[in-house]
């Protein structure tokens, strides 16, 4: 017989211990009966069948005598003052019940359950949390547990617990024992508890418990933390000679979308690796005897191990344009804010810019006479440093060449004949043409028609003399634009 004393309050804190230590036990019971809650503090109904049975008889407040019990969230009121005061022990209850018995003599069968579909070799704990509610005198009290043979009667197994005695505050003490079905002839349990003493017993019961009984797990690697596509490896360590043969695995993930324990096939190792996460997951290990590993009676499981999956990072870049030579565009980086984006030009060294709280950057080219081509190369998470190669992100910025001119019309006349015409060609680009050319050293221009791409001038013949024309730039719009 194992008996546990511990404080509703200190329960709390050594939860929080064991989870910084070990990945906890997961609660895969065969049984648990809380009672339940209420919204308010008044009693509820009698003990729920489905929950278990009582010889005792079901009695309201007020009116309880020997062999009688009621279902309260607190004891004070029902007791006239000689009760603590105080809240059931399951956690995070609010108005929780318990189960508060007026037993006057030995023998009085408190709670009884069958069970079916046990397995042989497989440890098994039924427990039960007791309060001794009288807050003064020496009213202690002992519980006597009996597991029999459903089928014959027959006691397997019966425990006695020390005595709980009389406390300054209401405090919960856990009783249990732990047994083994002795052979496969075996397939069903009744569990009982009945009173161990003769004289009066002001108890509380609460979080009655049956389970698999739990070797001390510990996962390697608890809750981890990584980034989008590593792989995440994990070890379960089993308490050493916990099993008389050598343990069963069987690693389990949770599905994301119905939050149902699946089987990872072929994970049947302590050791597992999840490659190439790409979402927050969690994962368990079950273990047991050799051939119980699917019966939930037979089993236990881990605690959650938690893999937070940072996500992926997302960087793209605006699409490729032509542009005229001698000109300069702006290039849009898009993706996850604030991400740290790294970009080659030509293939050369990485730049790197940071995208806003928006996720956008722009970047202005400068003046650009090649054909260039932009390309992400990876984008960084500054707070996490989770990194994500990216791939066919480029943005290829082509140019059209610049408008050409040329000049035409050399020739000799003679003084006063008829103005020889002076004719200027403009091509690659979109008219009007705007051409800038000197006559004789002085700065001149002349442009087409919006639909030309010719403009002609007369050179002036009522001087004797030379009249050197040079053509020295021309203007269009790139036809891009």
């Amino acid at each position: 017989m194992i008996i546990t004393k511990m404080s509703k309050n200190f329960i709390y804190v050594f939860a929080l211990f064991c989870g910084s230590t070990f990945s906890c036990l997961a609660q895969e019971s065969i049984f648990s009966i809380s009672f339940g809650t209420g919204a308010t503090e008044s009693s509820r109904s009698p003990l729920n069948p489905a929950d278990g049975t009582t010889t005792l008889k079901y009695a309201p407040i007020g009116t309880t005598s020997g062999g009688t019990y009621t279902l309260l969230p607190n004891p004070y009121s029902f007791g006239g003052g000689g009760y603590h005061s105080g809240e059931d022990h399951t956690p995070g209850d609010i108005n929780g019940y318990m189960m508060i018995l007026d037993v006057h003599s030995k023998g009085l069968l408190i709670y009884k359950k069958n069970v079916e579909g046990l397995c042989t070799n497989t440890k098994y704990e039924f427990s039960v949390w007791i309060a001794n509610l009288a807050n003064a005198g020496s009213f202690a009290s002992r519980a006597t547990f009996n597991i029999r043979n459903s089928q014959n009667n027959a006691l397997i197994a019966s425990e006695t617990s020390n005595l709980i005695p009389v406390s300054r505050v209401l405090t919960w003490d856990k009783v249990s024992i732990i047994f083994t079905i002795p052979d496969s002839s075996v397939n069903s349990l009744t569990f009982e508890i009945v009173s161990g003493m003769d004289y009066v017993n002001h108890n509380a019961y609460d979080d009655i418990l049956f389970e698999a009984l739990k070797p001390n797990i510990k996962i390697s690697n608890l809750d981890p933390v990584v980034c989008a596509g590593e792989n995440v490896s994990m070890e379960c360590l089993v308490e050493a000679n916990f099993y008389s043969n050598a343990a069963v695995y069987q690693w389990q993930k949770k599905n994301t979308v119905t939050s149902v324990w699946e089987n990872i096939i072929g994970a049947t190792n302590k050791n597992y690796i999840a490659n190439n996460v790409t979402e927050t997951t969690q994962y368990r290990m079950l273990v047991s005897e050799i051939g119980n590993i699917e019966n939930i009676k037979c089993r236990s499981a881990s605690g959650v191990n938690t893999v937070t999956v940072n996500p992926q990072l997302v960087a793209n870049i605006s699409d490729g344009i032509t542009i005229c030579s001698g000109n300069g565009t702006n290039i849009v980086f898009t993706g996850t804010p604030n991400a740290e984006v790294k970009y080659t030009v030509n293939a050369g060294i990485p730049n790197a810019i940071t995208l806003n709280s928006d996720g956008h950057y722009n970047l202005y080219t400068g003046i650009l006479t090649d054909e260039t081509i932009y390309e992400i190369v990876n984008a960084k998470d500054p707070v996490t440093n989770c990194q994500t190669q990216i791939t066919d992100q480029k943005a290829v910025i082509a140019l059209k060449p610049l408008p050409t001119a040329t000049i035409m019309g050399s020739r000799e006349v003679c003084k006063d004949e008829a103005f020889p015409e002076i004719i200027f060609t403009g091509s690659g680009g979109t008219p009007p043409y705007v051409f800038t050319y000197k006559e004789n050293g002085i700065l001149k221009t002349v442009s087409t028609e919006n639909d030309k791409h010719t403009a002609t001038i007369k050179a002036p013949t009522d001087k004797a003399g030379t009249l050197n024309y040079e053509l020295m730039s021309v203007t269009a719009k790139c036809i891009s634009e």
